[in-house]
């Protein structure tokens, strides 16, 4: 019996210790006001400053010299503040992009958007 409340104790405490361990893993998910140092970090608003939220957003890879759009990620929803990103996660490697307009049906762009190192950026759209 008593070996039985050691086993037990161990078990329990191994329990606890994995919970703990797992919970810590958590961390913070990127729901901060920092910017990332690892992602593109877009911020979405209207002409106005307000944070359109629950926008689908889209960015492309992007050829300075030609002015082409390469290959685009799969797209992200804005969270409340306006915010998506995009990071290794998404395949976003570092290099250029520019935002992907052809998702945009209800608004338009006020200019071309082009992201060239990682870190956060303010997009404003037009509603149309």
């Amino acid at each position: 019996m008593r070996k039985m409340k050691k086993i037990g104790a161990i078990l329990a405490a191994a329990t606890l210790s994995l919970g703990v361990c797992a919970f810590a893993a958590c961390g913070d998910n990127g729901n901060d006001d920092s910017a990332r140092t690892d992602a593109y970090t877009i911020i979405v608003t209207d002409a106005n400053g307000n944070a359109i939220s629950n926008l689908s957003i889209g960015i492309c890879t992007y050829d300075e010299t030609t002015h082409a759009k390469g290959e685009c990620l799969i797209p992200e929803k804005t969270d409340a503040n306006g915010k998506v990103v995009f990071d290794a996660a998404d395949e976003a490697v570092e290099g250029v992009y520019t935002l992907n307009t052809d998702m945009l049906s209800d608004y338009q762009a006020q200019e071309t958007y082009v992201f060239k190192d990682y870190g956060e950026y303010t997009v404003v759209l037009i509603a149309e």
